[in-house]
């Protein structure tokens, strides 16, 4: 990374190299750090960040959870994003806020008493690369118990499950895997939640199971708002085969149909409401569809 670019740790820009912490910490050694990914557009009226409300309420609600105490305010975290933004001259590209503890620690409990934060803000070019469409199959890596964690929680920790899965896709040669419950339905992929489309319906699995992902929020509102149907639904995967579209959403992605899904062809893909999805998405993401104007923050 440039020394050019700059991060936001405990309310003080420094240069992005500068933005360390000690091996020894709590949240480095037991993945006790919780995040949010954001996206950010340029509209027609500047740059906007997409949803941040929304994520600002994830963010305290992992913490909660997981019994930690914020060092910051809402008001004062949007701040901040807008300053990381604002400092590295950016258009277009995500944001990744961080609490963590930082000091370090050899117990399973953490000796610091609120977490450090720390926010990061990239252009959309180091985001991963964006594809018409990909290929995914089921592993056999199942979606983490939530009678075990607290799945709800956006915590480092619980990620391993997400990196074994999508490390099992790739090795069996696809793009994406997806992932069962422990009751054997449909939950989500890595990073992503799921959709699929049955005639004029959308549906998704509903959540209990799944992360509270702000791109699936996004979309089942939007669809209501706009006229189109969308449902929630446990879906078992011999189901989902059969659908007639199956797409992916994600804050890096919006909209990632599926073209494969283990041995089937989806030929059609990307298919009808998968692009009117996106093209939905985009029109909201860059402020051309005023209905969705209160989704966006500007960086003044």
């Amino acid at each position: 990374m440039s020394n050019k670019i700059q991060a936001w740790i405990n309310g003080e820009l420094i240069q992005w190299d500068q933005a360390t912490v000690h091996i020894m910490s709590h949240s480095f050694t037991r993945g006790s750090a919780v995040f949010e990914v954001i996206s950010f557009h340029q509209t027609l009226n500047g740059t906007a960040i997409f949803r941040l409300d929304e994520h600002l309420k994830r963010l305290q609600r992992s913490a909660e959870l997981l019994n930690m105490e914020l060092s910051y305010s809402a008001q004062e975290i949007e701040h901040g994003v807008m300053e990381t933004i604002k400092a590295n001259n950016l258009r277009n590209g995500f944001i990744k806020i961080i609490g963590y503890y930082g000091n370090p620690s050899f117990t399973i409990l953490p000796q610091q008493e609120k977490l450090d934060f720390s926010i990061f803000a990239v252009d959309e070019d180091l985001s991963k690369d964006h594809k018409d469409q990909v290929s995914a199959c089921f592993c056999r890596w199942r979606k983490l118990d939530p009678n075990t964690v607290p799945i709800e929680a956006k915590v480092a920790g619980n990620y391993i499950n997400g990196m074994l899965v999508l490390q099992e896709a790739i090795h069996r040669g696809f793009d994406m895997g997806i992932m069962l419950d422990t009751d054997g339905f449909v939950a989500e992929s890595s990073t992503e939640a799921i959709f699929w489309v049955e005639g004029d319906v959308i549906k998704t699995p509903p959540l209990g199971r799944i992360l509270h992902s702000i791109s699936r929020l996004s979309i089942l509102q939007a669809a209501t708002i706009t006229g189109l149907k969308a449902v929630e639904e446990q879906v078992i995967p011999e189901k989902i085969m059969k659908a007639d579209e199956v797409f992916f959403a994600s804050t890096s992605c919006k909209i990632q149909p599926v073209g494969r899904l283990g041995d089937q062809d989806f030929k059609n893909a990307p298919g009808p409401m998968s692009r009117e999805l996106a093209h939905m998405m985009s029109g909201i993401c860059t402020g051309k569809d005023k209905r969705f104007s209160n989704w966006l923050f500007p960086v003044k």
